[in-house]
């Protein structure tokens, strides 16, 4: 008895804290840089405005959150060291930071077509907050995450300026 009350009282105490820590970073797949532009030059000339505009896409899946942008602008230095990122979670904010791996900086941007990685560890039938960056800070983003979501950002209006 004494023992089952311990353990409840150790699991109410983690429950408590509202802190699950997620691997410190993930694996990210990616389309890798699909074009490339040299600082001072316009915005990906070749390419119609409308197929480069940044989206966020949230899905649920069985082994956890998938987390999907399309056209991501990063620095050319993601061809040498790619792209990483990092999640965590405290009670329901979930923070989500996408990154050039080695930190590596050059003198040209990259388009990424597509990027994605899947966030473990969410609660089914919860509502979070997404703290989102890749590149730039963008505006918290609520969703409900469960069977079925599928949801779809235009991050233009997520952009913190």
């Amino acid at each position: 008895m004494k023992r089952s009350t311990y353990l409840l009282f150790v699991l109410l105490l983690v429950v408590s804290c509202g802190k699950y820590k997620l691997p410190h970073s993930m694996d990210m797949l990616s389309s890798g840089c699909i074009s490339d532009t040299r600082a001072g030059e316009d915005d990906f000339p070749a390419l119609d405005p409308e197929d480069t505009a940044p989206e966020l896409f949230l899905e649920y899946t069985p082994e956890g959150l998938a987390v999907t942008r399309k056209n991501a602008k990063l620095n050319c230095g993601i061809k040498n060291s790619g792209i990483s990122c990092e999640a965590t979670l405290s009670g329901n904010v979930l923070t989500y930071r996408a990154y050039e791996s080695d930190g590596l900086q050059t003198n040209c941007l990259c388009l990424v077509q597509w990027m994605t990685s899947t966030v473990p560890g969410l609660q089914e039938d919860t509502e979070y907050t997404l703290e989102y960056t890749c590149g730039h800070e963008y505006l918290p983003i609520q969703f409900r995450y469960r069977k079925g979501m599928s949801l779809r950002f235009d991050l233009k209006m997520y952009e913190k300026y």
